[in-house]
């Protein structure tokens, strides 16, 4: 049996017969190598594709005229659905021409450009409701632009969300959740999480040809459970092409990595990260994720925490919170800490004991992959290659501690008389670049970043960018704002073994001076 398709067999559990769901649950256990009775835990919302024939063309069927532009005008429907998406194969659009959609149930809005339209493989967001109003703009003079709505992507009603409570460690204690860095897998129905880098994390028995996108915000359920959409400006396409797994999924081995495209409208990178860790020992676990349930809660952001289990160990981690499916991804929480050790992927409770289970950072092939996949593989990439460096995994440079430091993801900003150098190290060739984002207050003696291969001063590696004091490179200077700069290093040093040197140095007076150093990236 293919691992990847037992999210099909688990939504047709049936709360109804306990005898049938735990030969269910034996088979999922066969199918995942598992060596207890777990299930993976998808949820896919049902949908069917379905032909559709609409067009309009400049300057055709004009509804609205005005000297500068025409714009077609009329409502695609498939009657009764909960959600739609639209396919627009054959469209072109000439520069200045653009498609507005919006949902006639919610008002949910979205502008598609041709380059939108390339980048999204000719498909809209989802939208709520049977009815999208369609608005095709096209400026005077523009005789070839052309629209075709090709297909529609159709949910369907739900008719029982009751599904996955075998999962449940006993009392179903999950609770409704704010935090932003979960999203949705839509529609295959499963989690997805932020790390450092704008990439995403989940299950490896998520990713199939029914991974399409990822919602944010996701809003309740209709009351029998059918799920709904947040706006276009919480949704983002997923890039195939950019997801890494650990091929044969098994427990302990069952994960993915993977980018989206910018969605034009929020950028992803402001919706945060977790941190991460090797860890087994938490006390205290926390999974929160879109797992099934009854009417407006289902496939929401719920939580629970729940005991860490003795069993945990090697790559596979055990705990005793709560989930069901539409769980599999989840990140695995250090309640104490708040730092991910793992991806939820299986469910093992039941209402008298058992435990849930995930995957840990101790599988030497995710850890690998989180730190060495590029991850920014977008049509438009960024004009400098390579991963933006995790400024969170660091340690004190030298004596120097008297200030503090704030790190998310990839930003810091330090302040008082303070160096921190990554525990990363780096190799650096004569063709090597080191761009980032800067900016300071300039009151320090020394705003600045480096390299060293020791733990001491490395004034020759050390580039001032603002500040007092004389001292390291000062071919680079800081004019205020924030700041984008490009140091070649390669020209300046080489070498194997380098940890970047973060500076914000001040060793007398008051201590107000501060640094902020951003989105870090070292090409070779």
């Amino acid at each position: 049996m293919n691992p990847r398709t037992t999210e099909f067999l688990f939504k047709k559990i049936d709360k109804k017969n306990p005898i049938a769901n735990a030969v269910m649950a034996t088979t999922f256990a066969l199918s995942l190598g598992a060596a207890s009775t777990t299930m993976a835990q998808t949820a896919e919302m049902p949908f069917h594709m379905e032909a559709y024939s609409w067009s309009a063309s400049a300057p055709s069927a004009t509804v609205i005229s005005t000297s500068t532009e025409s714009i077609t005008t009329d409502v695609i429907s498939a009657k009764g659905a909960p959600w739609l998406r639209l396919s627009f194969e054959g469209t072109k659009l000439l520069e200045g021409s653009y498609i507005e959609l919006i949902s006639q149930k919610d008002g949910a809005s979205q502008k598609l450009t041709q380059k939108d339209l390339q980048n999204r493989e000719y498909r809209s967001a989802y939208f709520n409701g049977d009815k999208v109003e369609i608005r095709v703009h096209i400026p005077s003079g523009d005789t070839t632009s052309k629209v075709n709505v090709s297909e529609l992507k159709v949910g369907e009603m739900v008719s029982d969300t009751d599904m996955g409570t075998a999962s449940i460690c006993g009392v179903d204690n999950r609770v409704a959740s704010s935090e932003g860095r979960v999203a949705r897998i839509d529609p295959i129905g499963c989690t997805a999480w932020l790390i450092g880098g704008e990439r995403l994390l989940t299950a490896g028995h998520c990713i199939s040809s029914r991974t399409d996108i990822i919602s944010f915000n996701v809003p309740a359920s209709l009351s029998n459970g059918t799920v709904q959409f947040p706006g276009p400006e919480d949704q983002y396409d997923i890039i195939s092409s950019s997801i890494v797994d650990g091929g044969r999924v098994s427990l302990g081995n069952d994960w993915a990595i993977f980018n989206v495209r910018d969605n034009g409208r929020v950028d992803l990178g402001s919706r945060g990260s977790f941190s991460i860790k090797r860890d087994r020992s938490p006390s205290t676990i926390r999974i929160t994720g879109f797992g099934t349930d009854d009417g407006r809660t289902n496939q929401t952001n719920q939580t629970h925490a729940g005991a860490n289990r003795s069993a945990s160990s090697g790559t596979v981690l055990r705990y005793t919170a709560d989930t069901t499916g539409g769980n599999s991804g989840s990140p695995v929480i250090d309640e104490a800490t708040g730092m991910a050790i793992g991806i939820h992927t299986n469910g093992g409770c039941t209402s008298s004991g058992g435990s849930n289970a995930g995957t840990g950072f101790f599988n030497n092939g995710l850890w690998s992959a989180i730190g060495t996949v590029n991850p920014d593989p977008d049509p438009d990439p960024d004009p400098v290659p390579g991963q933006c460096i995790n400024l969170e995994s660091v340690t004190p440079f030298s004596n120097t501690n008297t200030g503090s430091y704030t790190a998310d993801g990839c930003s810091m900003t330090l302040t008082g008389n303070i160096w921190r150098a990554t525990t990363q190290t780096f190799t650096v060739t004569s063709d090597s670049v080191l761009t980032f984002d800067f900016s300071s207050n300039g009151t320090g003696e020394i705003h600045g970043i480096g390299m060293t291969q020791a733990n001491g001063a490395a004034s020759n590696r050390t580039f001032k960018l603002d500040g007092s004091q004389n001292y390291g490179i000062d071919d680079f200077t800081y004019t205020g704002g924030t700041q984008t700069f490009s140091i070649p290093v390669g020209d300046y040093f080489t070498g194997s073994g380098f940890r970047l040197i973060l500076v914000n140095d001040k060793d007398s007076g008051a201590e107000n001076n501060t640094t902020t150093i951003s989105n870090v990236r070292l090409s070779n």
